[in-house]
């Protein structure tokens, strides 16, 4: 019996996709500063990150924190990055490999936070200087009293 393909199909070498690189231990999780790659410590120290380690390297023990973070927010697994509404929220529709990917590190975040403050019952802050919450999100900032100055 001969089996016979199909002629408008591409070889069967072309069809075959490379494995994905996926997080395969228990914890200790790392996500890369530059893709947002999550992998496992271990994977780490082996090969890297297969999208960044070209550029990067692979890191050793005293630059892992350098190469990646442990605090991010979410996994989200990719498969397809092409057709994904997922793939084009976190910025990885134009990259080619799946995986699991982190969507916003900790380091992300916006500095801003810092001038928050928590009011107290009386409405002041820790340093005893009035505080107003800002009616669109509700964060507290302080509220700098008018200076009066003295014109002649």
């Amino acid at each position: 019996m001969q089996t016979s393909q199909h002629p408008h199909a591409p070889p069967a070498e072309e069809q075959v996709e490379a494995p994905p690189q996926l997080p395969l231990t228990d914890g200790r999780y790392y996500a890369c500063r530059r893709c947002r790659r999550i992998l496992s410590e271990s994977q780490w120290y082996a090969a890297g990150c297969v999208e960044c380690s070209a550029t990067m390297g692979i890191p050793d023990r005293d630059s892992l924190l350098d190469f990646a973070t442990p605090h991010f927010h979410n996994f989200i697994g990719l498969i397809a990055p092409g057709q994904s509404w997922i793939a084009r929220l976190i910025m990885k529709s134009r990259e080619p490999t799946n995986g699991v990917f982190a969507e916003m590190l900790s380091d992300d975040e916006p500095e801003d936070e810092e001038d928050e403050v928590e009011p107290d019952a009386n409405g002041f802050g820790e340093e005893g200087r009035p505080v107003m919450a800002d009616e669109e999100d509700g964060i507290a900032e302080h509220v700098d009293e008018p200076s009066i100055e003295a014109t002649t």
